[in-house]
């Protein structure tokens, strides 16, 4: 499986809606919006490192 893209999570992000419930974690799709580079770079490496481990 290839690699998600920085465009593609601000994408995904960007589109998802805000008044989507959240899950046990109590991130919503709002908070996630307002992050910076960094918080969004930390994300990435951690979907890209999940989907690197368990392909």
């Amino acid at each position: 499986m290839t690699k998600i893209t920085p465009s593609e999570l601000e994408t995904i992000i960007k589109e998802a809606p805000n008044t989507k419930a959240t899950r046990p974690s109590k991130i919503s799709n709002e908070m996630l919006k307002h992050l910076g580079l960094q918080a969004k770079a930390t994300i990435l490496d951690l979907l890209n490192n999940c989907l690197t481990l368990y392909n």
